[in-house]
């Protein structure tokens, strides 16, 4: 894959000198299970107390296997699930618990661009239409101006004035995922939300989607949470990393120091299975033992022990606190962490984060 990439260059205090656009405190997400003549109700533990924040122009990448929660995250950030508990706050306000209309103006921050760009798309509707519906839901322009807006948009995502009266099945799946964008940006959001937005495109047409996003990105300064499973492309589009395992946040820091120096055996795991692009070069790999456990039953403990060959007793009593091994760089280990001389240090309190426990607010 070939594009441009500006992300890993940008400097970390640009990044850390405004305060941030989201904010995600101890986000819980359950979901009931059918109850039985014979069992108590039980709970799928989809998302389990995570934190985090993502800056204005940033790119945040939510990485995981698949099951994880990483999609149940950017669907609680949408409203489209309600949390259970914890915060959600845009622009410091806390959207967790608004109502539809209290929320409303909200929805105007933040938009989503979904995995699959023909099922996110209403199959009776034009291209315009499709980009026009939240130009009117928003009331944001009317007439002959709605008109030249919706225009302006497809030009703007590669798309042409022809394609105004297409209908989906039209479009090839790049152009799909286009005007999945171009509803996106109808609205003129601060954030978007892409739940695996590459996962379902040729190889070729990712690379085109990634240069659009950064292009889009640097004229308009938007934010990205980035969920994604495909490692290479995160390398190249994110700024920061957050590695999810069972609903929780492992390990998170800035792009290339997860990719240089992963602390979690899980992020080394899963960057160990990346195949190198060298067919001459081969990686011994130890696969991860096991399966992943049920997130209706999680394990006790650090929710990784089962699987992890470094776990120890703690780790199946007790669950593991975030650190900061790096200067900006959190992971959720207590094997790793007897040896994390960086906790210790006073200066590990730079960049309004806190040495151990949750990531502070900033």
């Amino acid at each position: 894959m070939r594009h441009q990439n500006r992300k890993r260059s940008r400097p970390l205090s640009e990044a850390l000198s405004s305060p941030p656009l989201l904010q995600v405190d101890d986000l819980i997400v359950r979901y009931p299970v059918k109850k039985s003549l014979f069992k108590a109700r039980q709970h799928v533990h989809a998302v389990n107390g995570v934190s985090f924040h993502v800056r204005r122009g940033e790119t945040l990448a939510l990485v995981g296997e698949s099951g994880c929660g990483k999609t149940t995250v950017g669907r609680s950030i949408m409203r489209l699930v309600r949390p259970s508990s914890g915060s959600i706050r845009v622009d410091g306000i806390d959207i967790a618990s608004l109502s539809r209309r209290e929320l409303k103006p909200y929805r105007r921050k933040i938009q989503m661009v979904f995995q699959d760009p023909y099922a996110s798309l209403n199959p009776r509707m034009t291209a315009g239409q499709i980009i026009g519906e939240p130009l009117g839901n928003f009331d944001i322009v009317h007439g002959a101006d709605r008109e030249n807006r919706i225009i302006a948009l497809l030009e703007k995502v590669g798309l042409s004035r022809t394609h105004l009266h297409r209908y989906p099945h039209e479009f090839s799946g790049g152009q799909r995922q286009r005007l999945g964008i171009a509803r996106a940006l109808a609205v003129e959001p601060s954030l978007i939300v892409g739940d695996e937005p590459l996962s379902a495109l040729d190889v070729s047409v990712q690379a085109q989607i990634v240069n659009l996003l950064d292009h889009l990105q640097q004229e308009y300064g938007l934010s990205y949470l980035f969920i994604a499973h495909d490692l290479a492309v995160v390398q190249q589009i994110s700024h920061r990393v957050a590695v999810m395992y069972l609903g929780r946040i492992v390990e998170i820091g800035e792009t290339a120091d997860i990719f240089r120096s992963p602390i979690h055996p899980y992020t080394q795991a899963l960057l160990a299975a990346v195949p190198l692009p060298d067919p001459r070069k081969r990686r011994i790999i130890e696969p991860l033992r096991g399966e992943v456990p049920s997130p209706i039953a999680p394990p006790s403990g650090c929710a990784f022990h089962p699987r992890c060959a470094l776990a120890e007793d703690r780790c199946r009593r007790e669950a593991p606190q975030v650190q900061e091994f790096r200067s900006g760089h959190f992971a959720a280990c207590h094997v790793m962490a007897r040896n994390n001389e960086y906790a210790a240090r006073p200066s590990s309190r730079e960049h309004g984060f806190a040495r151990s426990g949750k990531i502070a607010n900033s």
